[in-house]
């Protein structure tokens, strides 16, 4: 997972009107050779406050199981689903619960008039184990 130019043109336009970003994946920036930074490290320097969530918890991400419904009290500006949510389910395997628990997530970590980007990538095969061909953009 990661971000590519395209994922970065589709976020730049929105940076000027959030102060905070919450990305869903330790997602590096590929947009820059190998090993790839985080992006953790281009929100920094642009001065937003910055939440990664991530099962494994590279990068100090916040260690959580999407799969599973949290009481996240801050909320975010921006939340950014650049791939992680098509890799959420139940022991490996796709379960409706799941994906519904990690959209419900996404929702509570967004504050009133905030904006989600979910995006997934068509590359013609399926990568997790759901997938959407769309970009929605919720405020």
């Amino acid at each position: 997972m990661g971000y590519t130019h395209h994922t970065i043109s589709l976020i730049e336009p929105l940076l000027h009107k959030v102060d905070s970003v919450c990305d869903l994946g330790a997602q590096n920036d590929y947009r820059f050779p190998l090993p790839a930074p985080y992006t953790r490290q281009w929100y920094q320097a642009q001065g937003k406050e910055y939440l990664a969530i991530d099962l494994s918890g590279e990068d100090n991400c916040l260690a959580l199981d999407l799969s599973e419904i949290y009481p996240f009290e801050e909320k975010y500006n921006l939340l950014v689903d650049a791939g992680t949510s098509e890799h959420v389910g139940k022991n490996g395997k796709f379960n409706w619960e799941a994906i519904y628990n990690c959209w419900v997530n996404k929702h509570n970590l967004t504050g009133k008039y905030q904006v989600m980007r979910t995006q997934k990538q068509a590359t013609g095969w399926v990568m997790g184990l759901t997938t959407t061909l769309r970009t929605f953009t919720v405020t």
